[in-house]
């Protein structure tokens, strides 16, 4: 039986919380690398797939994309990739 939410069994990634958009004026960025792979990011509200190596724009997103203990592709879940490869909610308007 599909979750709640999802169509197909796959989880829905619409309508979940987003964090704000505030960003301190003191706020220092993160320059983090995979060990495993060559994906960069800055931040460290960004979430690394140690499996799958796909780099999420937060933790929700990750915890989205391994429902059920495995790693689901970004665009099945409605995701975009952002030029510097990280997978987020499509922008709106």
């Amino acid at each position: 039986m599909p979750a709640p939410g999802s169509a197909a069994g796959r989880p829905a990634v619409v309508g979940l919380p987003a964090y704000r958009a505030e960003v301190p004026k003191d706020l220092h960025l993160v320059h983090i690398t995979c060990g495993g792979c060559t994906a960069e990011w800055a931040g460290a509200d960004r979430a690394h797939c140690p499996t799958c190596h796909v780099t999420f724009d937060s933790p929700v997103l990750y915890d989205v994309h391994r429902e059920g203990g495995r790693c689901l592709l970004p665009r099945t879940l409605g995701l975009v990739a952002t030029k510097n490869g990280i997978w987020g909610r499509r922008a709106a308007g």
